[in-house]
């Protein structure tokens, strides 16, 4: 909290040194080269994608289940959008599925319970999923702070530019706008992306807004501890025989997400309202995804997609829930059917 009084002390409102030392942060927990940040989340996206080369001529695939921003911003670009089914293990498209697609850009937007890793039974140990002749943009908004343990796979190591929201519920917030950090430049010469000279003082983040973020950086170890509590305690009470857990469940997956998302046997209605009852704001996952604005063709097309669309639900996992809280909500997963 000092670093909020303290801009307010000195009057530091617009972008500043915090908002720098947001930039080096981000930069050095992503390890990218460097990281800009952004008003908006839509301007981050439309940078990347600029960076990354992406013009209206070009092929891009994503996953049906990652948001409809980046669907509405594609189709404004003018680009040809390819949408691609996903794996069972970690609830991504797999690198076989990106390669039929014959994109040239990638969007891979990582979900609150897995990033692209799968286990190799041979080896026993878990892999890097990869994506070969194509530019990724990663999107660790759900998933920042999440890995494999001891591993050199974590969230942000596989795009070669890395984007995170850090909106009101994002596991970093600075109450709007995001961060971008870039590995491999491809779009900006070398002078406007060393000096960020593409950006106004309008675009970047106020220096009140980057020290919220700065706070939440600097405690994230500490707030990822008790996301893991959390976790613990819901996966403890998970003895549904007709539903499982979505994305990557393995104990050597260490995940930050702020949701804990369960791909149940049935349709959920009737168990959001039995939720609902009991005070535990249960949602569906993927309620504003692409492929929820979608005609109902591409279910065919994308089944695994349309059944993790029509089928998954979130519980929260926020680091101030108090133990009431965890308690109830512990509970109605154990009323899972």
């Amino acid at each position: 909290m000092y670093s909020v009084l303290e801009t307010m002390a000195e009057e530091r409102i617009g972008s500043g040194e915090k908002e720098a030392e947001l930039c080096f942060s981000f930069a050095s927990f992503l390890r990218c080269r460097k990281a800009y940040t952004f008003r908006t989340y839509t301007d981050g996206i439309f940078r990347a994608l600029h960076i990354l080369g992406v013009t209206k001529d070009s092929v891009v695939a994503v996953s049906a289940l990652a948001p409809y921003t980046y669907y509405a911003i594609l189709k404004k670009i003018g680009c040809k959008v390819v949408f691609a089914d996903v794996e069972e293990e970690n609830g991504l498209p797999g690198s076989e599925e990106i390669l039929r697609s014959g994109a040239e850009f990638f969007i891979l937007y990582d979900s609150a319970a897995s990033i692209a890793a799968f286990y190799n039974r041979d080896t026993t140990f878990y892999q890097k999923t990869e994506y070969s002749g194509v530019k990724i943009l990663e999107d660790v908004t759900e998933s920042v702070g999440s890995y494999i343990d001891k591993s050199d796979l974590y969230a942000g190591s596989f795009g070669d530019v890395v984007l995170c929201a850090m909106e009101d519920n994002s596991v970093v917030s600075s109450a709007g706008g995001c961060v971008l950090g870039v590995k491999d430049v491809a779009g900006l010469s070398e002078s406007d992306e060393e000096d960020g000279s593409f950006l106004s003082s309008y675009t970047r983040l106020t220096d009140l807004n980057a020290s919220l973020a700065l706070i939440q950086l600097q405690n994230i170890e500490l707030d990822s501890e008790k996301r893991r509590s959390i976790l613990s305690a819901y996966i403890s009470n998970f003895k549904s025989s007709g539903s499982r857990r979505f994305g990557i469940s393995s104990t050597e997956y260490t995940s930050n997400g702020s949701r804990f998302p369960v791909f149940m046997g049935s349709k959920p209605d009737d168990f959001i309202l039995f939720a609902k009852k009991k005070g535990v704001p249960l949602v569906k996952t993927f309620e504003n995804s692409i492929i929820a604005h979608l005609d109902a063709k591409y279910y065919q097309e994308l089944p695994k997609s349309a059944s993790y669309y029509s089928r998954t639900v979130s519980f929260p996992i926020y680091p101030f829930l108090r133990a009431q809280d965890i308690d109830i909500i512990s509970r109605t997963i154990g009323a899972l059917p």
